[in-house]
């Protein structure tokens, strides 16, 4: 009998093993189905999200990408090893329709809010990445610099807590009128940061996502104390850079003297009409410094920010990015500023925006090459985070994989479209731009229609070999002209148009 029951054990014994070790064989294969060398390298299940995003900021004015001004101190050290990505490109060159891409994963043509007088709002239809993150568990909140961020385009869904003009006296939000940074009431991002810190503190405990934004580099740039004039101290011109001094056209300089000036334009008294302004190649180089200056005041209010990250440790479960939805042009391909929601720009300096991500699994600095559109990023997130998308078929982003890891590039091009319909005195018209941009080549097309009558214009550029985009080779290189054009049109076709 003792030998039958030892044999009944060992039996028992030996189902029970085979069970529990099929059962994490399936639990494994669940696991890593579906998944790729970029999934298992940076699953975060239940991860905090913290993004900062400094609204105008250029790539190529950050010390981690190279810049030899001293401007991001801060934000160098705290992303030091981060995922640091080249080639990640927005879909417009103004905030509001970059914005609703990445929290949708929609191109602007197909969330439709690319017009800010005619407010336009988030399709009800299309669940936010805030949304799905809300309904996961996590405690949301945001605070905006209002303008492009106010609630009433929708950006708020989702979000427990919504800072903006509307709601800064709620959270004790203290705005000095003087660091309103134009027409537009655009408020900094250190203006928030006491009360995103405060936030912070009270919720780190919790699942959150916390989303900071400014706009301390959005022109006018006015630096204020030793900002003013840390980058260029002997300026003597007579320049007002207090207003935004934009062109809403490719202009060419005008030689006066033997020196070189710009035409822009500026708008000073509500009622006055704009002013013309010619500027000399100093007060191009005093333009860049003040912006520059914002930056580093914008750097420089983060520090305390960053402190706290780490204090409370949550670094250690906290996936955080930079950002910024687009850039800023300062002369390059005869242009000053963006043309804003009035016309569209789409070379580099505008669209190919600063993208670091700070990750607990990442202990060193990863470059990224891979080709990164404002789209996929929600996507990305979601699939870190480990959480299910109700409206996966809807979005237009992707799912990155990243060469860096072993997998696939993703995206073989990018793609930018926004529409600008405007009845402004700088720009009476619709402007609707498009671009299709690879490693190689990129294309940019613009349709003009303007009293009647609608024109198309492209422009091509060897960004390999021309990475400044300064010649274009649309009228001598026709077959990759041709390619690119009917990849663009493909493109619109299957996004919907509208």
């Amino acid at each position: 009998m003792k030998n039958k029951n030892t044999t009944i054990f060992l039996f028992v014994a030996v189902l029970i093993i085979f069970a529990v070790g099929s059962a994490a064989i399936y639990v494994e294969m669940r696991t890593n189905a579906g998944m790729d060398n970029t999934d298992r390298a940076l699953a975060c299940e239940d991860c905090n999200v913290i993004i900062v995003s400094l609204t105008n900021t250029r790539k190529d004015h950050i010390g981690t990408y190279g810049y030899e001004r001293n401007t991001t101190p801060n934000i160098d050290a705290f992303f030091k090893n981060s995922l640091i990505f080249n080639n990640a490109f927005t879909h417009a060159s103004w905030t509001l329709p970059s914005a609703v891409s990445f929290f949708t994963s929609l191109y602007p043509f197909a969330h439709g809010v690319m017009q800010r007088d005619k407010v336009q709002y988030i399709p009800e239809n299309v669940t936010t990445f805030t949304e799905l993150l809300k309904e996961g568990g996590y405690a949301t909140a945001a605070f905006t610099g209002d303008g492009d961020y106010s609630r009433m385009f929708g950006t708020d869904r989702g979000f427990d807590v919504y800072a903006d003009r509307e709601s800064y006296g709620d959270l004790d939000i203290q705005i000095d009128e003087t660091d309103i940074v134009s027409i537009k009431s655009y408020v900094s991002a250190a203006s928030l940061l006491p009360a995103a810190g405060k936030w912070l503190m009270q919720n780190r405990k919790k699942k959150f996502f916390l989303f900071v934004q400014g706009f301390e580099t959005h022109c006018p740039f006015t630096p204020s104390g030793q900002f003013e004039e840390m980058f260029d101290s002997g300026y003597e011109g007579d320049v007002d850079f207090s207003r935004c001094l934009w062109t809403f056209e490719r202009v060419e300089p005008k030689i006066k003297g033997g020196e070189k000036f710009w035409p822009v334009r500026t708008w000073f008294e509500p009622g006055k009409g704009p002013l013309d302004v010619l500027l000399s190649e100093r007060d191009v180089e005093k333009m860049i410094s003040l912006y520059d200056g914002e930056i580093a005041q914008a750097d420089d209010a983060l520090a305390e920010f960053f402190a706290d990250i780490e204090a409370f440790g949550l670094e250690k479960n906290t996936i955080i990015i930079f950002m910024s939805e687009h850039g800023d042009l300062f002369g390059e391909n005869g242009r000053f500023m963006r043309g804003g929601p009035l016309r569209g720009t789409f070379y580099d300096p505008v669209i190919n925006f600063p993208l670091m991500i700070r990750h607990p699994n990442v202990k060193e600095p990863i470059v990224v090459d891979d080709l990164v559109q404002m789209v996929d990023l929600a996507p990305t997130l979601l699939s870190i985070l480990g959480m299910d998308d109700v409206d996966k078929g809807v979005r237009q982003g992707k799912k990155l994989g990243l060469s860096v890891f072993g997998d696939k590039e993703t995206n073989e091009y990018v793609y930018a479209g926004s529409r600008y319909v405007s009845d402004n005195v700088f720009f009476k018209g619709t402007s609707t731009v498009e671009s299709i941009r690879g490693k190689k080549w990129k294309l940019i097309k613009e349709t003009i229609a303007l009293k009647g009558e609608t024109k198309e214009y492209y422009e091509l550029y060897d960004i390999k070999n021309d990475p400044g985009e300064s010649e274009d080779v649309y009228g001598t290189e026709k077959d990759i002209s041709l390619f690119l054009k009917e990849r663009l049109r493909l493109w619109s076709e299957e996004i919907l148009i509208r």
